[in-house]
């Protein structure tokens, strides 16, 4: 994605802007690769390697036996991957029946890459649909700030928000805001779309 700007600073000789876009390069790498568990950070909570949910060959031994009569599933592989590979055979076998269909739910696109076609619509049956209006009168229609005050009453959550430079002062209009900047940022209004809306100074909200 940046390979151009990349290419482009380079011939010049402009090593301030080829340095700027090889660091962003390896930031947004970073950051899609921590996001998938290709890169992880270890000692994170959230971003180490998936191997430290797993149990180790030591701590399997314990659990093993158990497991496997939970799920009716013999301890022994060497038994069950014959049935795994006959299973296999026939799940490929009924797909390469459904491929060879015209307008079937899967089928291969003109770069011959599996593609699903797009489900239908279900209809919903009156029953479903007149319990979905009896269900929808008994639940009132709150505004979502209305929601969070009321929230933020029984449960003090606004409170644990504190300032990064460690201020304690807080304002009369701090919940406002803070409730302001929730609702923005967790839809598509934005900081901006909430600063037009409700008045409140973008700058503050920032």
């Amino acid at each position: 994605m940046w390979q151009g700007y990349l290419d482009e600073a380079a011939p010049k000789g402009d090593a301030t802007a080829y340095r700027h876009y090889w660091e962003l390069c390896a930031l947004l790498a970073l950051r899609d690769g921590s996001r998938s568990r290709d890169v992880y950070v270890p000692g994170s909570r959230c971003y180490d390697t998936p191997a430290t949910y797993l149990f180790n060959s030591a701590q399997w031994e314990g659990y093993r036996a158990e497991f496997c009569r939970l799920v009716g599933k013999s301890p022994d592989a060497s038994g069950s991957l014959p049935l795994v590979m006959d299973k296999l055979d026939e799940a490929l076998g009924d797909l390469e029946g459904v491929l060879k269909k015209d307008g079937g739910p899967v089928r291969l696109n003109e770069a011959g890459e599996p593609a699903i076609s797009p489900l239908a619509a279900e209809d919903i049956p009156a029953d479903a649909a007149e319990l979905h209006g009896e269900l929808e009168k008994t639940v009132p229609n709150v505004p979502i700030a209305s929601l969070l005050v009321e929230m933020d009453r029984h449960t003090s959550f606004l409170d644990c928000f504190t300032r990064a430079g460690g201020k304690q002062a807080r304002s009369p209009q701090l919940k406002r805001n803070l409730n302001a900047c929730l609702i923005g940022l967790s839809t598509n209004m934005g900081l901006h779309g909430m600063a037009s809306s409700y008045g409140i100074p973008y700058e503050v909200l920032a």
